[in-house]
């Protein structure tokens, strides 16, 4: 029952059709193979015609055993075929002449209108070894022992996953034919653009795989698809963009616009459709659908770029270290261009995988024998625009980096840290200690951008001289001590110093007595 005719491109042998009275039939047999290395896929072929092959000649043409008389009419129809032009001879004439894959894409849809157009067909069946007419071994799908004649094979299903497409001939028979199947598939990436805001002439990056951003920053986004080659023979064209954030992403839905033709200046604002079903845990899945991009952009042909461009914020649940926060795009298309209308068979690319790093500070404060002391507490401020800004004030709202520890305690961090030029000042001292001069520091980091599971490769954090950080790539941290040195220890109240003081004042008031009187004894004498 042909339910769905999904048509290979049309590839012929030019035959010449001669109509020869023989005393003996010349029939063979032969071997239809498709090649096609991926296992899953359903195909199924139909004679059309039949006939006597000899001498490079296909002759005494008679309709395929299963051809009905439903099928022979939507054959004449498809080739315009009237009066006594209405023969199997005539027909195969007039399809090896036109074999063009938008005649054949015409003859599958006026087929698939009746069920018993064709009759029973053959399926091809899987092989990993299949040689034909010499050619190496190759993995494919065929049939065997097959009698002379046209066949159409129909690609009844694919396998499920990623970039699965319909493919299709009508193929002629006449010894073995092995055919590749043409799958057009459209592509798409995604990429983000990075930024160090320390940089005096601060600039975006050219777009790449991976970024690091302080929590609360904007993050640029581009997502691309490309239309398939094959675009002009589908009728009707359904595109989705699917765009899956962990969750220390949010998308920015204010800022979305979609760009059609890479030449396009002037982007449309969209709205995504959300969902839960990420398969990050709390990530969310922003969509945007388009039922029929042919119809809504008519001037759009094969190989022109649809592209959409938005910001999303690094939230507070970002994650730092080399995890990072994944996102991921790809978008879902048409499969099969022998059917219009809503589309009840898609496929998908695979998924094109981004990361945004972001790190984090941990400073113990300890005294000049490397114990651990508390009473201390510390800001750190990032050069922003040539100005040291304090980095829990960047960003807005509750996106911004944090700190954690206070006073009571001797370990201080501060998460959500991109790279860049940084101030570590002290502003409470432990008592008995003495305040340490403000600390200016630099965060380098390098991280893949160029990569399907771009990773952190390096981190580090230094004064360029004795200021030395220890890193953490898997934590994504920076640590050091900070060291505060005891002040000079005066003497206490009522104490032995205390007698020591009045004891050198005495001495210096009975010296200043004698010195007066031995000066008066002078100048009486004079």
């Amino acid at each position: 029952m042909i339910k769905r005719l999904n048509i290979l491109l049309a590839v012929f042998v030019s035959v010449m059709f001669l109509t020869v009275p023989t005393a003996v039939r010349a029939q063979s047999t032969g071997t239809i193979a498709v090649k096609n290395e991926t296992e899953g896929y359903s195909y199924e072929l139909f004679q059309i015609f039949a006939g006597d092959y000899g001498s490079g000649k296909l002759s005494n043409i008679e309709w395929g055993s299963g051809v009905s008389e439903t099928g022979k009419e939507k054959i004449y129809q498809a080739y315009h075929l009237t009066g006594n032009n209405q023969t199997a001879e005539k027909a195969a004439a007039a399809v090896a002449e036109d074999s063009s894959p938008t005649k054949a894409h015409d003859l599958a849809a006026l087929l698939e209108q009746t069920e018993d157009a064709l009759g029973t067909g053959t399926s091809l069946t899987y092989s990993q070894s299949i040689v034909i007419n010499g050619e190496p071994a190759f993995k494919g799908y065929q049939a065997t022992d097959l009698a002379t004649g046209y066949y159409l094979i129909i690609n009844r299903s694919v396998p499920e996953g990623t970039e699965r497409i319909f493919s299709d001939y009508i193929v002629e028979l006449v010894n073995d034919v092995a055919v590749e199947p043409k799958c057009e598939k459209p592509s798409s990436e995604k990429k983000v653009q990075d930024i160090n805001d320390s940089a005096v002439s601060a600039e975006l990056s050219s777009p790449g795989d991976s970024a690091d951003y302080d929590i609360g920053d904007v993050i640029p986004f581009t997502l691309t698809a490309v239309l398939p080659a094959d675009y002009g023979d589908y009728e009707t064209y359904y595109l989705k963009f699917e765009d899956d954030m962990s969750a220390g992403l949010t998308m920015d839905q204010t800022s979305a616009k979609i760009y059609y033709g890479s030449s396009a200046t002037e982007g449309t604002e969209i709205f995504f459709q959300e969902s839960d079903e990420s398969s990050y845990s709390g990530g969310t899945v922003y969509s945007y659908p388009i039922n029929d991009i042919k119809g809504s952009r008519p001037f759009l042909t094969a190989g022109d770029t649809i592209t959409i461009r938005y910001n999303a914020i690094l939230n507070r649940s970002a994650v730092a270290g080399n995890a990072g926060n994944p996102n991921k795009f790809r978008i879902v298309f048409s499969n099969d261009k022998n059917h219009s209308g809503p589309r009840s068979s898609t496929s998908t690319t695979p998924w094109d995988i981004n990361t945004v790093f972001t790190y984090k500070t941990v400073f113990t404060k300890v005294d000049g024998n490397h114990q651990e002391l508390t009473g201390a507490d510390f800001k750190l401020e990032k050069k922003v625009n040539g100005t040291y800004t304090d980095v829990t004030t960047l960003g807005s709202g509750t996106d911004r980096p944090y700190k954690n520890g206070s006073t009571s305690g001797s370990v201080f961090s501060f998460t959500g840290l991109d790279d860049g030029d940084y101030r570590l000042t002290e502003i409470t001292t432990p008592a008995g200690y003495n305040t340490i001069s403000p600390i200016e520091f630099t965060i380098t980091a390098e991280h893949q951008t160029d990569s399907d599971t771009p990773t952190l490769v390096s981190l580090s954090g230094t004064d360029g001289a004795e200021f030395i950080m220890t890193e953490n790539l898997s934590e994504g941290s920076l640590s050091a001590q900070i060291v505060n040195k005891s002040g000079v220890e005066l003497p206490s109240t009522g104490g032995r110093g205390t007698a020591l003081f009045k004891l050198a004042g005495l001495t210096l008031l009975v010296g200043t007595g004698v010195f007066m009187v031995l000066a008066k004894r002078r100048q009486s004498r004079q």
